[in-house]
C-alpha cells in the first residue's frame, strides 16, 4: 500500500479517470483513481501504477479476496502494441466482518504494472478498464478507465517512478530473493482426509505477532484465509482448511502459493502438499 499515491498523483504527471459506481449517491462516497506513468523501464517495457484512493473506512480486494469480495479485474484488450500487462500485488491485510474474513487493501493502494510492448521500438497506446469492488457496510461495484501514450524515447517521470517504486517495495519477493531477516516458511504438514483435511504452516519471523499468511491453490481452488494458531519465540503457526478444492482434486502434490505478509519484507513461497 502507498498512502501518498493520490496526493503525489495530484502534483505529478498523472491521468485521472472518473469511477462509475452503481447506486452512487450522497451516502456512498466514490474512490479516486489515477494512473501514474513513469515511462520506459530500461528493459524494453514501461512502468505504470494504478492507484485507488478509498474513502475512509472502506476497503477493496486483493487478487484472491478470501471468504467474500471481488478481485480487481483488468481489461487491456483495447490497447495497441501491448503484449503483456503484468500487475504486481502489494502484500494485503485481512478484514473480519463478523461472518468471514476477506483479504483486502484499505486507505490508498497502488498496483504497480509493467507494460510489455509487442514491438519495443514502437510507441504504445495503453487503454485499460478496471472493474473492482469496494465495501464498508455495503459493497459497491466500480469501474475506472485509463489511457496513456507510451513512447520508448520519452524521459522518465521521477515523481511517478518514486510512487511506483514505493508500491513495489511492499510486493512480496520470491523466497530465493528475500533478505536474510525476512520471514520464511519452515514447515508444512497436512492432517485429515477428504473435506476435513487441514494444513499446518509454520513461519519463522522476527515479529511473529505481526506477520500474516495468505494461501492460494491451483485453478479452481478457493481457500479461506488461514487461521492463526499460535505466535511467539520467533514462530507463527497457521491452520489452513483445504475443503475449498474441486471434488476430484488430489491433495498430495498440489502446489500452493504462500504469501507471507510483513510489510517491506513480504515473501512469496511455493510448496507442494505432502
Amino acid at each position: 500500500m502507498n498512502s501518498s499515491f493520490v496526493r503525489l498523483a495530484l502534483s505529478a504527471l498523472v491521468l485521472f479517470s472518473p469511477v462509475t459506481v452503481s447506486r452512487a449517491g450522497p451516502s456512498i462516497p466514490e474512490p479516486g483513481t489515477a494512473l501514474a506513468v513513469a515511462g520506459p523501464d530500461g528493459r524494453g517495457g514501461y512502468d505504470v501504477g494504478v492507484g485507488i484512493a478509498l474513502p475512509e473506512g472502506w476497503h477493496t480486494y486483493w487478487r484472491s479476496p478470501g471468504d467474500s469480495g471481488v478481485p480487481p479485474v483488468f481489461d487491456w484488450s483495447a490497447s495497441e502494441n501491448v503484449a503483456a500487462f503484468e500487475v504486481a500485488w502489494p502484500a494485503p491485510g485481512r478484514y473480519f466482518d463478523g461472518f468471514g474474513t476477506s483479504v483486502v487493501y484499505d486507505g490508498d493502494v497502488t498496483l504497480p504494472v509493467r507494460v510489455v510492448p509487442a514491438d519495443p521500438a514502437a510507441p504504445v497506446r495503453l487503454a485499460v478498464r478496471l472493474n473492482y469492488g469496494y465495501c464498508k457496510d455495503i459493497c459497491v461495484p466500480a469501474t475506472a478507465e485509463f489511457s496513456a501514450d507510451l513512447d520508448p524515447a520519452a524521459p522518465r517521470d521521477e515523481a511517478a517512478a518514486a510512487t511506483i517504486a514505493a508500491a513495489r517495495a511492499s510486493v512480496p519477493v520470491p523466497e530465493a530473493e528475500a533478505a536474510p531477516d525476512a520471514p520464511r516458511l519452515v514447515a508444512l504438514e497436512v492432517a485429515g482426509e477428504g473435506r476435513d483435511a487441514r494444513a499446518t504452516v509454520t513461519l519463522a519471523a522476527a515479529d511473529a505477532e505481526r506477520v500474516d499468511l495468505f494461501v492460494e491453490g491451483p485453478d479452481g481452488w478457493y481457500l479461506s484465509p488461514p487461521e492463526r494458531v499460535s505466535a511467539g519465540d520467533g514462530r507463527a503457526v497457521f491452520a489452513v482448511a483445504l475443503d475449498g478444492r474441486p471434488k476430484k482434486a488430489a491433495l498430495s502434490g498440489a502446489v500452493l502459493r504462500f504469501t507471507i505478509a510483513d510489510g517491506a519484507r513480504s515473501v512469496e513461497a511455493l510448496r507442494s502438499l505432502p
